[in-house]
């Protein structure tokens, strides 16, 4: 992760998909919360969500959208066990929105927010990392940063909050408040080049034609990964399914 030039190439059945409005970014996050079963969406699911939400907006064919989903559907499921990661899914059409930066990123947080508590703690920022890159990576297919490389940088933001607290004389935020609230969030990720390197491979994706289908290479202007040399910790995540 880092900072690049260019932007992601994406299969045409995703085209369709991106630039979404911020509303109906919320539209999908309210169809989820009333159709999902759990984290895992079945393909049914998968297609009521983004009916639901979309239909009216894309103004397609049900037909020309079913066949966009599926597309997408594969591309998440990469493991072919017939689910998709809803996290993933909602965490990548939020980054491929129409919204900018910083409503990306307060959009994300909400998300990953589990306990409605206006804080993340440090699993689940890893989390919403961790996620947010592989939905990302997998409809382009490429690879996403590792575990390590994504904890290290959360492992950062957290280090920074704690020094900011240090010197001002406050108590230790991970000691007293393990989690780190939504201004610094969005602080942290809108002033962090690796993390912006990622949001900006993927915005404004519109005027992209070539399908990656097309190529047998890899992208060559992918976002630049972590340093991985300040990485000296182990975070065992949650499970959330």
């Amino acid at each position: 992760m880092g900072q690049t030039i260019g932007r992601a190439p994406l299969p045409v059945g995703c085209k369709r998909f991106v630039n979404l409005p911020k509303s109906c970014i919320y539209e999908l996050w309210d169809a989820f919360n009333d159709i999902a079963e759990g984290f895992g969406l079945t393909i049914e699911e998968f297609h009521d969500i983004i009916k639901s939400a979309l239909m009216e907006h894309l103004d397609v064919t049900e037909k020309v959208l079913i066949n966009d989903m599926d597309i997408v559907f594969r591309l998440f499921d990469d493991d072919e066990n017939s689910l998709v990661d809803s996290l993933e899914f909602l965490s990548a059409f939020a980054l491929l929105s129409g919204m900018t930066p910083e409503e990306k990123i307060r959009f994300i947080f909400a998300m990953y927010d589990f306990e409605e508590t206006s804080l993340l703690t440090l699993d689940e920022m890893v989390l919403a990392v961790r996620s947010s890159l592989s939905g990302l990576s997998k409809l382009c297919k490429i690879d996403p940063p590792t575990e390590a490389e994504i904890e290290n940088i959360v492992i950062q933001a957290f280090q920074s909050k704690s020094s900011e607290d240090i010197n001002d004389n406050k108590p230790n935020l991970q000691n007293e408040h393990p989690g780190i609230e939504k201004e610094d969030f969005v602080l942290f990720c809108l002033n962090t080049p690796e993390i912006t390197s990622w949001i900006d491979y993927f915005d404004d994706l519109e005027e992209i034609d070539k399908d990656i289908s097309d190529s047998d290479s890899k992208p060559k202007d992918l976002p630049v990964y972590l340093d991985r040399s300040l990485f000296d910790k182990t975070i065992q995540l949650k499970s959330y399914e």
